[in-house]
């Protein structure tokens, strides 16, 4: 490794213009509501089913352990998957753009830096406005699709918000003009 003299030129970025944090946002449990509902009536059928066949009211045999084995698993497995695609999709809003990371495993990052923002949009239906829950839908400038859509997020008016006065307070030329885009 090699240490800089007071000779090389060297000027760090300044750290009033670094990319920071501003806040991560996860897609609410009550989007997955059906999913954490169906999950653990299936776990508990498969119980039910398994005390039933123990109790001899239904007969002992491989079918009837394998049904109730199986409902049980799959029950588990529901739940748990509702809970890692909640928990692996993030929502990250920083200084310089908002991102979308998706996948546990094949991680993927979709991101729109603020001056390539045309327009924010929500949406909910009446369900998720009684959950305070909705999408917020982000433009990019020649896209008449949502580039971005942050889905299922608590407050979603407020987060349009949040993005709208960053995209007002991009000075020309960004901050972030030096990063490929």
């Amino acid at each position: 490794m090699t240490e800089l003299s007071e000779s090389d030129d060297y000027t760090p970025f300044p750290a009033e213009k670094r990319e920071r944090l501003v806040y991560i946002f996860y897609t609410k449990r009550a989007s997955f509501l059906f999913f954490y509902v169906f999950g653990t009536i299936l776990f508990l059928t498969g119980t039910s089913f398994m005390v039933a066949t123990a109790a001899g009211v239904i007969v002992r045999n491989f079918i009837s352990w394998t049904i109730g084995l199986a409902s049980m698993f799959l029950g588990v497995f529901i739940v748990v998957w509702a809970e890692a695609k909640r928990y692996y999709n993030l929502y990250i809003i920083t200084t310089w753009n908002i991102r979308i990371r998706t996948g546990f495993v094949n991680r993927r990052t979709k991101r729109l830096f603020f001056d390539q923002i045309s327009r924010v949009e929500t949406t909910s239906d009446i369900e998720e406005r009684v959950a305070g829950m909705g999408d917020v839908l982000v433009y990019k400038k020649d896209h008449d699709d949502p580039y971005i859509n942050f889905d299922g997020v608590h407050n979603p008016d407020g987060v349009a918000e949040i993005i709208r006065r960053f995209v007002k307070t991009v000075d020309y030329p960004p901050d972030w003009d030096h990063i490929e885009r």
